[in-house]
């Protein structure tokens, strides 16, 4: 199934979902824009529609557009502001190669629609396809805002050619996450079945409620994306890309290994950040300001903080900072602090 009604199958489904043990029909009123440039493709995007029985209906709100991307990026943006209040949107850019797609468009999208959310697949083998296409090469970097460095890329691709995934994750994952214009945002990979293709998911948007439901969902998944780094907080820090890496980085899968692994590393580092916020922090503020780091979800992080509070190890107040009793669930106004006999950190050993 294509991309197109693979979409459209999933706004089914979530449509039905939200119906459920209701007696008042609910409708998800959607518009759906399908941009492309070659033409075969968009005999075979019309095919695909009109096979798809979750487009059944929709003629009115399924808009195919041939041309480039940036073309019609206002228009779309637009329509889209014509309807409702908050103008929320997902914008899925699928594309094998990075030749076209510029961050200046994302960067866009965000500043005229904070509510949106942008899906980049992203092949990260054009860099070897490309390499020796210097005219390729240089205008994808260009569209990437990368051309301080191509150098580095190309040597890069040379160290590590076996398997440069890590490498890139964590080169490039600052780079996207600077220019384009979002707050939140997840550089895993999908977890490819041909090992010699790589193809980096990356969301974006200005909320940490999407980015926790983008992580959600790899989890729910398990074993279909990865992600080459640590487990708790500051996931992507301590990597040389620099270095040639012998010892090939294993990956983190998503797995029921790698949430055990993420729960202990939570045990082991939350007192510490906690540390750093001073006398208390609220556990919504924590949690907007460590979202970007971690594989974690917010669950995840407050599962392991009521685990700690029976450790003692922290604390949870109320608004109005009385002590909560050890073992509660957390909320988002809960106050988390450190006991204030606790004042050295020591590893925590793993459990036998």
């Amino acid at each position: 199934m294509s991309v197109a009604g693979l979409m459209l199958e999933a706004m089914a489904s979530a449509e039905a979902k939200a119906n459920e043990g209701k007696k008042k029909p609910f409708t998800l009123d959607a518009d759906y824009y399908f941009i492309e440039r070659q033409k075969p493709t968009i005999e075979y995007l019309k095919r695909e529609i009109g096979d798809c029985e979750a487009a059944h209906g929709k003629d009115g709100h399924i808009n195919i557009l041939p041309g480039r991307f940036a073309k019609h990026l206002d228009a779309v943006i637009k329509q889209i502001k014509t309807k409702g209040r908050r103008h929320r949107a997902i914008f899925l850019l699928d594309q094998y190669g990075y030749t076209d797609v510029r961050l200046a468009n994302m960067r866009k999208i965000f500043r005229e629609l904070p509510s949106a959310e942008v899906i980049l697949t992203f092949a990260v083998d054009w860099l070897a396809d490309f390499v020796n296409e210097s005219e390729k090469f240089d205008s994808a970097l260009r569209n990437l805002e990368l051309s301080h460095k191509r150098n580095l890329l190309v040597q890069i691709r040379q160290n590590h050619a076996a398997d440069w995934r890590p490498t890139i994750q964590h080169l490039l994952h600052q780079h996207f996450y600077e220019m384009s214009g979002a707050d939140c945002y997840t550089p895993f990979f999908i977890n490819s079945t041909d090992s010699h293709r790589a193809y980096w998911l990356l969301h974006f948007s200005k909320h940490s409620t999407a980015r926790n439901a983008m992580v959600d969902l790899h989890w729910s998944m398990q074993n279909h994306f990865q992600h080459f780094g640590k487990a708790g907080f500051e996931m992507l820090l301590g990597y040389d890309p620099h270095r040639t890496n012998d010892t090939p980085m294993l990956p983190f899968d998503f797995g029921h290994d790698a949430a055990s692994l993420t729960h202990e590393s939570l045990l082991i580092e939350l007192p510490e950040r906690l540390s750093r916020f001073g006398e208390t922090v609220s556990f919504r503020h924590f949690f907007q300001l460590v979202v970007n780091e971690t594989p974690a979800t917010k669950q995840m992080i407050a599962l392991a903080a009521r685990q700690l509070t029976t450790d003692h190890e922290i604390e949870v107040l109320t608004t109005d900072r009385k002590l909560r009793r050890n073992g509660v669930i957390i909320h988002d106004d809960d106050l988390l602090k450190l006991p204030a006999t606790k004042s050295l950190f020591l590893p925590r050993a793993f459990d036998e």
